[in-house]
């Protein structure tokens, strides 16, 4: 019997941490999915391209989402799929920094894409009768390229920062954070904001007022409603 492994074992046991066959599971779990959504979203940019979908603004913006999904799953998947089964990092400092950079990127763009269809959304509902000449295909892959280039620009202090740091314990590598604490904390703030908080409350705004215009609209139209529903009737009654 090796004494080594079992007192390892026994300290992952007792540490709380996963064991190999629980990583190795959720592994298998995550390739599946990660499989699953790059067909899928493949399937979607395939219609959208062979059945000439794009002429659609709403979606391009749909195709931009699985764009955005198809390289965090073809990229970044991977990478995290194997530190996380193997405990330690295996592959490059200059991996390590991409695979956060695409990751956080890959979240930007989808939120952001998100946030620019809600918009879109507002202004058409609210002004269906005004003619929108910027609501066309190339401006929306103009935006959706800017919001790219954006999200690049935000996600740049994840590369700078991440790299690959030793364990002294067992001499393992892993990509992490290679910040101080207090460092750590602000991050923590500019993600929470920058990636939750200012799009959820544009979010919430745009549906708000989108909320506040149909129920406006519809008060407006019960008067008109219940005057016809009174003639009908005292037609009715006259001819019975």
């Amino acid at each position: 019997m090796d004494l080594g492994n079992h007192s390892s074992n026994s300290d992952n046991s007792t540490s709380g941490a996963p064991t190999l066959f629980a990583r190795i599971g959720f592994a298998s779990a995550w390739v599946m999915i990660a499989v699953a959504g790059i067909v899928g979203n493949g399937l979607v940019i395939f219609v959208a391209i062979r059945f000439q979908k794009l002429n659609n603004v709403t979606n391009c913006f749909i195709v931009n989402l699985a764009v955005t999904d198809i390289v965090f799953l073809a990229f970044c998947m991977p990478l995290l799929v194997i530190q996380y089964t193997l405990d330690q990092w295996f592959f490059s400092d200059i991996l390590c920094k991409l695979l956060n950079f695409i990751s956080f990127v890959s979240v930007l763009v989808t939120v952001l894409t998100l946030v620019a269809m809600t918009i879109d959304r507002y202004i058409y509902v609210v002004r269906p009768f005004e003619k929108l000449t910027w609501r066309k295909p190339s401006n929306v892959f103009g935006l959706t390229f800017f919001i790219w280039l954006i999200s690049c620009v935000f996600a740049s202090p994840f590369y700078e920062h991440y790299g690959i740091s030793e364990k002294h314990d067992d001499n393992s590598k892993q990509c992490v954070l290679l910040s101080p604490e207090n460092l750590q904390k602000k991050f923590r703030i500019y993600i929470v904001t920058l990636y939750y908080f200012i799009p959820l409350t544009i979010i919430i705004v745009c549906y708000g007022k989108l909320l506040y215009f149909v129920s406006k609209k519809e008060n407006k139209l019960k008067p008109k409603t219940v005057s016809l529903g009174k003639h009908i009737t005292i037609f009715a009654s006259q001819y019975s």
